[in-house]
């Protein structure tokens, strides 16, 4: 995919999350709305104009460039088996590098839950000795690894993440308009369930995308998660017939 369309493609994306329409573009432009469709769709706009939608969408132009990244098809990072192995021991380290991933500053991660600039600097301190982060002057940090991490399936910290975490997370009563559940059982043919899984490995993949382009975009967000999984089974697994 060339550049062009990457920039494009990143444009589109943002106006969206902003709510911006061709209409609202074409009133801030001053141009007919047919110019405006023509202008997305050969993707021949001025440096002049694209400002001005810039502009239109309360960005600037560099956070523009930053935000077509996000819209590469990147692939998750695997972390080293002595990363986890730290992660898995030092699990408070390993909460606050999820926070770090999804967009927390330090000072953020500080006055929200609480800690002192000390505890702070002991976890940054470690995540950037074993390489996860580089802690740079001023409490700034630089991710090691890109957004979207997967662990190894039989790591010692997936099965901590999956006994504390599923269990914590399903624990619940999805009531509130920003909740969803349905469990469901049905029959397939393999190459049907095959197709499921590759979708719902796309649609995730999507869903953090779009999560970490508002993050980077402004847009104030809800940390939420999504638990996805699919497997050969029937209820009387559990049930039992007599």
């Amino acid at each position: 995919m060339s550049q062009s369309v990457e920039f494009m493609n990143a444009l589109k994306k943002l106006l969206k999350l902003k709510g911006i329409v061709y209409q609202d573009l074409a009133e801030g432009l001053e141009l007919s709305l047919p110019s405006i469709k023509r202008l997305f769709s050969t993707g021949d706009i001025s440096l002049n104009r694209l400002d001005k939608i810039c502009e239109i969408a309360g960005i600037d132009f560099t956070d523009l460039l930053k935000l077509m990244e996000l819209t590469k098809d990147k692939s998750a990072s695997h972390l080293t088996e002595e990363q986890e192995n730290f992660l898995s021991e030092n699990l408070h380290a390993t909460a606050y590098f999820e926070l770090l991933v999804i967009g927390y500053s330090p000072k953020r991660i500080q006055e929200e839950y609480g800690l002192t600039q000390a505890q702070s600097h002991k976890h940054l301190r470690a995540l950037d000795r074993h390489k996860l982060i580089e802690w740079l002057p001023k409490d700034k940090v630089r991710l090691k690894v890109n957004d979207m991490i997967r662990l190894r399936p039989d790591s010692k910290l997936t099965r901590i993440l999956k006994e504390k975490g599923v269990k914590s997370f399903l624990n619940h009563d999805f009531k509130g308009e920003l909740c969803y559940q349905e469990f469901m059982t049905f029959m397939a043919s393999k190459e049907s369930i095959k197709k499921l899984n590759t979708r719902l490995s796309t649609l995730l993949k999507e869903i953090a995308q779009e999560g970490l382009m508002e993050g980077k975009a402004g847009i104030e967000g809800e940390s939420a998660a999504v638990f996805a999984s699919v497997r050969p089974w029937r209820l009387v697994e559990i049930l039992g017939l007599k």
